[in-house]
């Protein structure tokens, strides 16, 4: 009599990414190309967790003297900016005000020994302001910054130099940048060259030498991405592995890969996230749990990668999930 031996679904899934994996290299052979490298996203991610405030926009996160700092516009009509900490990604510190106002989400960087903050005006003031802080408590005077934009902007540190990105006012779907080495003076407004267009909030992040751009397309879900090395831009490409969006993706840097997180779709607002090893080669997206109707933003704190977002629908609660194992 045979015995019938119980397999886990883990298991089974192991190894039917392994056949697959196979089965595409062996076909690779026969008509003479290269062998094909099927991976997906993995990792265990922790259950949801609230943070105190709220948002009808996406917060905003960054890692700075040993805290991780979230920082986010009011909810509701209230166009305030108010920031939190926490020395564990668990506990967090009573919500305050910043300087400032918005009607969108703000960005948050950290560069040379101190915290940036950038944000869009409020209502239909385009223009964009920036704050800094040494201690992550006092902060500057905003000041206004070149450009303007209809969106979030995005920032990233890479070369010894903050970079600022952001969509063009109004109806100009292109895509800008600035940058400083001081955070004090910053050069004249580029466009990011080539067919860069969007109508949501871009993100940027620095990784294996290069300046990694992301953008949803203009009017589309398709989520493209370009890089540079302070200089002139790649041409655009769809980023392979990333579903598709109805609000702007968000990168970061975890265990020497390339992170991406967005939302689904259209009415689809589940959380999605996705990483590659090369920064151009993803594999196959893996969903978290929770959901949100604005795109989210990651980082890294603490041996960790943090995912954060806005509650679903009228849900203006902002929410927290993290990872220690995730990875292509």
């Amino acid at each position: 009599m045979k015995t019938c031996r119980f397999v886990p679904r883990v298991l089974l899934y192991r190894r039917l990414r392994l056949a697959i994996a196979l089965v595409l290299t062996m076909a690779a052979a026969v008509v003479g190309l290269s062998p094909v490298t099927v991976s997906a996203a993995e990792g265990t991610w922790t259950d949801q967790r609230a943070v105190g405030g709220g948002s009808n926009r996406s917060p905003a996160q960054a890692t700075f003297n040993g805290r991780l700092y979230m920082a986010w516009k009011g909810a509701g009509d209230d166009s305030r900016i108010f920031f939190s900490s926490s020395t564990d990604g668990r506990t967090w510190t009573p919500q305050s005000p910043l300087v400032g106002g918005t009607s969108t989400a703000p960005a948050l960087a950290s560069f040379e020994g101190r915290l940036y903050l950038v944000w869009k005006g409020v209502g239909d003031d385009p223009r964009i302001f920036f704050s800094s802080s040494a201690d992550g408590s006092t902060w500057t005077d905003q000041r206004p910054l070149v450009g303007g934009t209809s969106v979030s902007p995005a920032l990233a540190a890479f070369n010894g130099r903050l970079y600022l990105v952001w969509k063009g006012t109004g109806n100009d779907p292109r895509l800008f940048y600035a940058s400083t080495a001081d955070g004090a003076s910053w050069t004249h407004q580029y466009d990011v060259t080539g067919d860069e267009r969007t109508d949501a909030a871009p993100t940027a992040t620095a990784f294996d030498g290069e300046l990694h751009l992301a953008w949803k397309g203009e009017g589309e879900g398709r989520v493209y991405h370009a890089t540079s090395t302070g200089g002139q831009w790649s041409q655009r490409g769809v980023l392979r592995g990333v579903g598709g969006t109805s609000h702007g993706p968000a990168l970061t840097v975890f265990h020497d890969a390339l992170f991406v997180a967005w939302k689904g779709v259209g009415e689809d607002q589940r959380l999605f996230y996705n990483a590659s090893t090369d920064g151009q080669n993803f594999g196959t997206q893996a969903a978290v749990g929770g959901g949100t109707s604005n795109g989210p933003s990651l980082t890294v704190f603490d041996n960790r990668i943090y995912l954060a977002w806005k509650g679903a629908g009228g849900d203006q609660r902002i929410f927290s999930s993290s990872s220690t194992d995730a990875r292509p």
